[in-house]
C-alpha cells in the first residue's frame, strides 16, 4: 500500500475531441451513429435514387493506428445498388483539397463499369464528378483507381488485400488557368503514415482536358453494384495535408497538484508544422494567456510537454491549449477543469509514467469498503487484462501494469466500485 493521496481533483473534458480546429478544417465524418440507421438521418442528403437501398451505418468501424479519426464510431456500408448520398462543405475555388479516409473491402465487383465509390463534386449537378476514387477486383486481389471528370480510371499496379484497412488520401488540385486541374491518389498500408506529403503519389496526378469545375464543395458516396461489400470511415477534408491525414494529434491533456501549484501535462502522438502551444486560463469566464511552450515542428514520434501554473490549486479554474502552426493557423484543445478537493467515494489517479514503455503504476483511493474491479481495455473497448477483482477496505492502493506482452497504442483502465461507481483514465503504451 502507498501513502494516501492528499487531494482528489475533478477533470471535466468539455468536448468529444482534444483539438477542435478553428481554421482550415472543411469536414470531419466519423459515422458515430447507431448501426443500421440511414446516413440521410444524420446530415447526408440524397443525390440519386433516393430511398432505393439507402446507404446505412455499419456496426463495424475501421481502425488505423495513429490516424486521428481511427476507431471512432462506426462506418458507412456500401454493399448494394441504388441510393447515392452527398454532403456539402465550404466551397473551394483555389488551392488543394485533401480527402483522407479509411477503406476496407470484403469484396468488390470484377470489371464493373463506373465502380467509383467516393467522389469530390462541385456545388451543383448530380453528374459533376471531378475527383473520383475507384475500386476493382484483379483475380483475387483488390485494386484502387483514380480519375477526373469523364476520364477513364487509372488503377494501381500493386494489388491489395481484401479484409484489410487502408488509409487513402484523394487530392484535388485547382490549378490557375483553364482546363488543367489535377487529381492524385495516395494509398497507405499500416504502419505507414507520412508526416509530410510524399513527393510522388501512388497514382497521378491525372488531369481532365475537357473542363474544370467552378468549385469543389461536396463529397459523394456511391452505391454502384451489389457485388461490392466495403466500408468507408474516418473521412477528413481539408485544404492542407497537415489537417487531413496528419494534424497535430493531442493524445492526452491532464494535470496534477504539486503543493499549491497546478502542473499541466500533455502528449502529442504526432505533429506537423507545430510552432507551439499558448496555455490559456479562465477563472471568471475570461480567458487569458498564462504561458507558451514551443512545439517540435514536424514529427511522427510522440512528444510530452509540461507547464506549471503557480499558486492556483486552491481555486476552481479552467485551462485550454491553443496549438499554433507555423503558418499562424491554430486550434483549441478541450477544456480542463481544476477544482478544489471534493470528497469522493473513489479516486483514480493518472498512471505514472504516461506515456510508458512496458510498465506503469496505477494508483487509486477508496473512501469506504467496496467490491472493486480494475481492468484494462483497448481502443475497441475489448477487455485485455484484469489487474484486480475483489473486496477491498477503505485505503490507498497501487497496482503495477506489466504491458510487455501488448502492442503499442492507446489503452484505457477502468476502476469500478460496487454496481454504479466507475472511473476511467487513458494511457499510451510506446515501445
Amino acid at each position: 500500500m502507498m501513502k494516501k493521496l492528499s487531494m482528489s481533483l475533478a477533470v471535466v473534458l468539455c468536448m468529444l475531441t482534444l483539438f477542435s480546429t478553428v481554421s482550415g478544417q472543411l469536414l470531419v465524418e466519423n459515422f458515430d451513429f447507431p448501426a443500421g440507421e440511414n446516413l440521410t438521418d444524420h446530415g447526408w442528403d440524397v443525390l440519386e435514387s433516393g430511398g432505393e437501398n439507402p446507404v446505412t451505418v455499419s456496426s463495424e468501424g475501421l481502425s488505423y493506428t495513429d490516424y486521428i479519426s481511427s476507431g471512432i464510431g462506426n462506418a458507412a456500408l456500401l454493399d448494394n445498388t441504388g441510393e447515392d448520398v452527398v454532403r456539402s462543405f465550404t466551397a473551394q475555388t483555389s488551392g488543394d483539397i485533401y480527402v483522407s479516409f479509411l477503406v476496407n473491402a470484403d469484396d468488390v465487383g470484377d470489371n464493373v463499369s463506373f465502380n467509383e465509390v467516393l467522389i469530390l463534386s462541385s456545388a451543383t449537378g448530380a453528374g459533376a464528378r471531378w475527383g473520383r476514387f475507384w475500386v476493382d477486383k484483379n483475380s483475387t486481389s483488390l485494386r484502387f483507381g483514380v480519375s477526373q471528370f469523364t476520364e477513364s480510371a487509372t488503377y494501381t499496379d500493386a494489388t491489395y488485400s481484401f479484409g484489410t484497412t487502408y488509409l487513402i488520401v484523394l487530392k484535388y488540385s485547382i490549378v490557375s488557368g483553364s482546363d488543367n486541374d489535377q487529381t492524385s491518389l495516395f494509398v497507405f498500408e499500416y504502419p505507414t503514415l507520412p508526416a509530410t506529403e510524399p513527393v510522388t503519389p501512388t497514382l497521378g496526378p491525372t488531369a481532365s482536358y475537357n473542363t474544370d469545375p467552378s468549385d469543389i464543395a461536396r463529397i459523394v458516396l456511391r452505391q454502384v453494384t451489389a457485388l461490392n461489400n466495403l466500408r468507408i470511415d474516418g473521412i477528413r477534408i481539408d485544404s492542407s495535408w497537415n489537417d487531413a491525414p496528419l494534424p497535430v494529434e493531442l493524445s492526452s491533456f491532464t494535470y496534477s497538484i504539486d503543493g499549491g501549484d497546478v502542473k499541466l501535462g500533455w502528449t502529442t502522438a504526432s505533429e506537423t508544422n507545430n510552432f507551439g502551444f499558448d496555455i490559456e486560463r479562465s477563472i471568471d469566464a475570461k480567458w487569458e494567456k498564462v504561458g507558451f511552450v514551443e512545439g517540435c515542428g514536424t514529427t511522427s514520434a510522440p512528444q510530452y510537454y509540461e507547464f506549471i501554473d503557480h499558486h492556483m490549486a486552491n481555486r476552481t479554474c479552467y485551462y485550454r491549449l491553443r496549438q499554433i502552426d507555423t503558418d499562424g493557423t491554430f486550434s483549441y484543445s478541450s477544456t480542463l477543469c481544476v477544482a478544489p478537493d471534493i470528497p469522493d467515494k473513489i479516486q483514480l489517479a493518472q498512471c505514472y509514467p504516461n506515456p510508458f514503455n512496458a510498465s506503469t503504476k496505477i494508483s487509486y483511493v477508496l473512501s469506504e469498503a467496496n467490491f472493486v474491479s480494475l481492468k484494462i481495455y483497448d481502443m475497441r473497448g475489448k477487455e485485455v487484462a484484469k489487474l484486480y477483482e475483489g473486496l477491498q477496505a477503505a485505503d490507498s492502493y497501487s497496482v503495477q501494469f506489466d504491458a510487455s506482452a501488448y502492442s503499442s497504442g492507446v489503452y484505457f483502465y477502468k476502476l469500478q466500485a460496487g454496481n454504479d461507481i466507475v472511473k476511467t483514465q487513458k494511457m499510451l503504451l510506446l515501445k
